[in-house]
Order: structure tokens, then sequence, then C-alpha cells
């Protein structure tokens, strides 16, 4: 595998837009990923030892350090800690699997789906870990786990993310692009920002009003409204 994708040239450009522009804060990106503050930061900018997601560097306070790559590398990431696995098996997982593949962000790419998934289950957990993965099970679960978070990327036809959908909403569609509102996430019904509805509910208007100025279905601002309000909890 690692041969085939070689061969066919898919490492992407470090000119790419999506690794090459910062768009997103460290705590823009925690919020979009429903994570604290401080693990976002320890992620990419531990204070030793190596970051799990390439952050560009500091220039002034509030400046984007995150790319769309980096992002969508977070959520998966994210999603994985949510399913109860330890670091100790995501870390050397991400290692290997680019490794393996001989290319940037493998974890994201289309052809992990398929094969690529057998470099990340195979990535034996440390012994001391109390995570999830037994020997007969940890395999298929962790499948399980990686192709139930990654059918919410919509791939370019290098096979690199070129979209995403949030999945911690049950009801709205709310989509990351990284070409659109700077990679905002956005309605995908109504194409207005989250923020921007959010900012007009903090205000005092009613779902219904926002509703009806935005095109955005009424449930799907109530949803957001109350992801919204579990989140400042």
């Amino acid at each position: 595998m690692k041969r085939d994708l070689a061969d066919r040239n898919v490492n992407i450009a470090d000119t790419d837009f999506r690794v090459a522009v910062p768009l997103y804060t460290f705590a823009e990106a925690a919020r979009i990923a429903e994570l604290p503050q401080h693990t976002m930061l320890n992620w990419a900018s531990p204070s030793r030892g190596v970051p799990l997601v390439e952050s560009f560097p500091p220039r002034e306070r509030g400046y984007p350090r995150l790319s769309f790559m980096a992002l969508t590398l977070v959520l998966v990431i994210a999603e994985l800690r949510k399913a109860g696995v330890s670091m100790s098996r995501i870390k050397p997982a991400l290692a290997r699997v680019e490794e393996e593949f001989g290319i940037k962000y493998a974890v994201a790419h289309e052809m992990i789906l398929t094969d690529g998934l057998e470099v990340l289950v195979e990535t034996p957990p440390d012994t001391s870990s109390k995570d999830m993965f037994q020997p007969r099970t940890g395999q298929t679960v962790m499948k399980d786990i990686i192709k139930a978070h990654l059918h919410v990327i919509e791939h370019a036809k290098d096979g690199y993310p070129a979209r995403l959908k949030l999945s911690k909403y049950d009801t709205a569609e709310v989509i990351v692009d990284p070409e659109i509102a700077f990679g905002s996430p956005f309605f995908r019904y109504g194409g207005v920002t989250v923020d921007r509805v959010l900012s007009r509910l903090r205000a005092g208007e009613t779902a219904e009003e926002v509703s009806i100025d935005f095109g955005v279905p009424l449930e799907h601002v109530e949803d957001v409204r109350s992801v919204g309000i579990k989140l400042a909890a």
C-alpha cells in the first residue's frame, strides 16, 4: 500500500490552501471539536514531546494557528477519545499510519476508509493502557469507530478532505469548508455561519425570527442553540 500511494504521488503539497492557510485559533478548534482548550493546546503545542497536530508559529494574540487539515485531524482524534480510546493507543497509531503510507495527514485520506484501516487497528496498544481494545474485539471496534466518524468527511478528487460535516448536531447540517466563510462552520441550508446565528440568539431574538431572516430551518436553529448552551454550561 505504501508503494501504491507513493507511485500515485498523493502527498499533499505544502502550498495547498488546506494546509498552508491558518484559519482557526486553538480556542476556535476546541469549540468546534467540543474539547477543553487546555486539551487542544496540549495536542498542538505540548510543553514536551512532539505535537499531535501541526500548528503555525504564533504571530500575535488571537491569530489563527491551525489549518483546515489540522482541524480535520483534531476532529478525528476527538472522536476516538469520545469513544474511549486512550492517547497511548492513538499516538502510535497515527504515527504508524503516516509512516506506513509515506504521506502526511494519511489518517484523513480517503484510502484509510478501505485498506488503510488495517494499519491503524494493527498498532498494538500500550500494555499498561486500560482502553477498550482487547485482542479479540479491538480491531473490529476501532474500524467501526473510524468509519463512523470519517463518513462525515467529504473528500476531494485527490483523496484529501474538501469539507466536513460536524457530527455534534442531531438535526442541523453544519459544514466546515476552508473556501467558504474563512472556514467558519455554516448551515448547509441557509448558508449563514453558526456564529452569526448564535450572535442573534444571544442578542435576544427568537429562533423563529432567526430562522425566517436567514432561511435556516427552525429545527436546525434550535439544534445549534441547544448545543451552544450545552457547551457554554
